[in-house]
């Protein structure tokens, strides 16, 4: 499992439980304590979750927030093969595609 699959795998954790703890995400994704730390960073711009610490603490998804991987709808595939191919695509899905796929700055 590369980074990329392996945070959108603690994604799909979180959305599902609603909660979940540092231990049982390194279980899951057999990964350390410092990598799920460093997913944690790295994630907290992107995702509606916070994170609690104590005896009833861990990281908890924010009411309301679900995780969905970004998948290409069939208009966004034919645009990018439009593109490779050398037509000229539909530009209102390609601005759909920089907006579904687009990251927040940091």
């Amino acid at each position: 499992m590369n980074t990329q699959e392996r945070r959108d795998r603690f994604l799909m954790i979180l959305s599902a439980r609603r909660k979940v703890t540092v231990r049982e995400l390194m279980r899951e994704l057999r990964v350390s304590r410092n990598t799920i730390l460093r997913d944690i960073e790295y994630l907290t711009p992107f995702a509606c979750f916070y994170t609690q610490t104590g005896g009833n603490g861990g990281i908890f998804a924010d009411d309301g927030w679900y995780y969905r991987p970004p998948v290409l709808t069939v208009a966004m595939q034919k645009a990018l093969t439009d593109i490779l191919e050398g037509r000229v695509p539909d530009l209102d899905v390609i601005r759909s595609i920089l907006k579904a796929f687009a990251t927040k700055d940091r």
